[in-house]
Order: C-alpha cells, then structure tokens, then sequence
C-alpha cells in the first residue's frame, strides 16, 4: 500500500508499504525508460518486417512473365495443321518430314516428352533456334517458357539427335582416291591419310555444320 502526500517544497512523495519514501519524479523517469525501449522494439520490429517483405518480392513472389494465350504448343499445332508453306518457312521441313523426326526421336533415340512439354513442341523449339538462329530469349518469347527451360530442353534433344546423326550421316567409303587429286601435286599431300580416319574426319564436320 502506497501513500502519497506533498513535502514543504510541493514536490510528490510515495511511501510504500515497507515504509521507504520514492520521489514522483522517478516514477516519471522509470515510465519514460519504458517507453524508450519500447519504441526501440517498435523500431526494431519495423525493420526486420522490412526486410522479410524484401527477401519474400525478391525470392520468392515471382510474377508471370510468359503469360501469352499463344503457347508454344499451341502454335506448333498451329504451325504443323495450316499450310504446309507455314511450317517450311518457320521450321525448314515440311510437316510430314517433323512428325517423322518426332517419331524417330521418341521411339529409337530416347528424347521423353515432359508433364509440361510434349514432344512436339521440344524437338519444334530445338528445330525453330536452329533454323531461324534465334537467341534464348526469343525463343522464351516464341514459346512461352523461361530461359532456364529454354535451355535444358534444347539440351535434351541435341543428346538425342546426336544418336540420330551417327546414324542417317554416314560418309562413303573411300576405296580409292580420284585421279584429278591423285596427279595433282597441289591436292594429293593432302590426302596421304588412311581412308579411316578421313571417313571419321568428314563426319565430325558433317555433324559440326548440322548442329550449329
């Protein structure tokens, strides 16, 4: 129990119940040190909220980018059931000669469609960069993917038509060298090399000249 009563100075005095006496005056400074501390753990408060809305915009909240209603599906179905004329200029083959690349690659060289990505629109995306040397980002723009996707499929069927190539590019066999380059000094050096290792050498540049 507290009693209060004024001293011959005016000044508030408490006595509490085991009879010390504290002045007014400390009471108002222990509230205004509570009240620091308080707007101190406000402050505190206040700029770690800041920084986890950062983190969360930055990291974590990602809006839609590629949010076209033409997806690539969409217009490789497009592209492969219009005029025929459409699908040559986009892609450099007919759509006939497509869905058989598509068939060979599934069925004989292990390419996988995806739950996102059938395998139509992976082997149009890896044929569409080729034939228009297009960059990552329009093929992004082309296809509605990011360029992560763009990436790691291109990757996918470029694993898969390295079987196909070793397979339809086979070079002749070099029996016997013709005798234009035979009598001619200027050219025969050149070929003193077994027809082995020329065949393997014509081959790396016919694949070379088909994947870049």
């Amino acid at each position: 129990m507290q009693q209060a009563y004024a001293d011959n100075n005016g000044d508030n005095m408490e006595i509490n119940d085991v009879g010390s006496i504290r002045n007014g005056d400390d009471s108002d400074s222990s509230d205004n040190s509570d009240d620091d501390g308080y707007d101190a753990m406000l402050d505190a408060m206040a700029y770690s909220l800041c920084h986890i809305v950062d983190y969360f915009l930055k990291h974590i909240y990602k809006e839609p980018c590629m949010t076209s209603y033409m997806t690539g599906e969409k217009w490789m179905n497009e592209l492969l059931y219009d005029h025929q004329k459409r699908c040559f200029n986009m892609l450099r083959m007919n759509p006939c000669t497509f869905h058989q690349l598509c068939t060979d690659l599934e069925n004989i060289y292990g390419l996988q469609p995806s739950d996102k990505m059938s395998i139509l629109e992976k082997v149009g995306l890896f044929v569409y960069i080729l034939s228009k040397g297009a960059s990552n980002r329009d093929a992004q723009e082309r296809f509605q993917h990011s360029d992560e996707t763009i990436s790691r499929i291109f990757r996918e069927v470029l694993d898969a038509m390295e079987g196909f190539c070793k397979d339809m590019l086979k070079p002749p066999e070099f029996k016997d060298v013709p005798l234009e380059i035979a009598n001619d000094n200027r050219y025969m050096p050149h070929f003193k090399v077994s027809p082995c290792l020329l065949s393997i050498f014509l081959l790396r540049i016919i694949q070379y000249l088909i994947l870049i």
